[in-house]
């Protein structure tokens, strides 16, 4: 397959259609591997991910094709020093590596061919990175592993969420020329949505969250005003076994009462049991 069989109107819409389908159902709170599927169905690319943002760094949260040894010296992005601890940029941001490094950060230049206006990297051939002289290498600490993996054809597109970087979508594949630039704008395009369905996540996760915070909050109120109703004023106390009537018409022992609340009051009369006995000797 080739760049124009990748960037037919065919696969534009086989992975639009299946992308939407999933952006459009309420509740799917795995709609970003659904996603990720959905493209590599359809443009049969090597291997596919998507990174997002956890903390400082941005791992992949979900892959297809990439090998363990792969994941296992890809999946941080951080600059460190020799001593193990991590760089920083002189606006007090975390340094991030290589070419997913300066797509996260940020720093995309349009100006460089390697880079879009909409901040995303592409090439058809990356070999000549390899060859990049320091001072016209737009990346920090170049890793180049997916050059030494043979991938080719290599596409990085920023994700953002309210206009912030949370993640990007990539595409690798060992063939050479598998992108244009108009099917890399549709990829950006596409981005928009998987940020959208994040938005849509995390939203719908924070209600969840509330939801539960708020039910704890009506047991934890229900339980006080239980409380409240049957352990404070004049408390029903039978005058011969010592039981207490609760709020919900059960005897008690009176033991626990006391325990818990010593400053109630009582007042004295009779449980049926007690009533029963007393009438039955009467």
């Amino acid at each position: 397959m080739n760049n124009r069989e990748i960037d037919s109107p065919g696969i534009r819409e086989s992975i639009a259609l299946g992308v939407f389908k999933i952006l459009g159902e309420e509740g799917v709170e795995n709609s970003i591997e659904q996603i990720l599927k959905v493209i590599k169905t359809a443009t049969r690319f090597d291997a596919v991910g998507i990174r997002l943002r956890r903390g400082d760094d941005f791992p992949y949260h979900v892959h297809d094709g990439f090998s363990q040894d792969f994941l296992l010296m890809e999946n941080s992005l951080i600059m460190r020093d020799k001593q193990g601890s991590v760089c920083l940029n002189k606006d007090g941001t975390t340094c991030l590596e290589c070419t997913c490094g300066v797509v996260l950060s940020g720093h995309a230049d349009p100006g460089n061919s390697l880079f879009t206006e909409g901040g995303s990297a592409w090439t058809n051939n990356s070999l000549p990175l390899l060859d990049l002289p320091a001072e016209q290498d737009p990346r920090l600490n170049p890793r180049n592993r997916c050059v030494h993996d043979g991938y080719m054809s290599v596409a990085l597109i920023p994700i953002r969420k309210k206009g912030d970087i949370v993640g990007l979508l990539q595409l690798n594949d060992r063939r050479r020329g598998c992108f244009t630039l108009a099917f890399v704008h549709f990829l950006e395009s596409l981005a928009q949505g998987i940020g959208a369905a994040l938005m849509r996540i995390q939203d719908y996760s924070s209600l969840k969250e509330a939801e539960q915070e708020l039910r704890r909050k009506n047991a934890d109120l229900r339980a006080y005003l239980d409380e409240l109703q049957s352990l404070r004023g004049l408390i029903p106390i039978c005058a011969q076994c010592k039981k207490i009537k609760d709020s919900s018409g059960y005897w008690r022992a009176v033991e626990e009462y006391l325990t818990k609340h010593p400053e109630a009051d009582f007042t004295h009369g009779y449980c049926p049991d007690c009533r029963r006995e007393i009438l039955a000797e009467i």
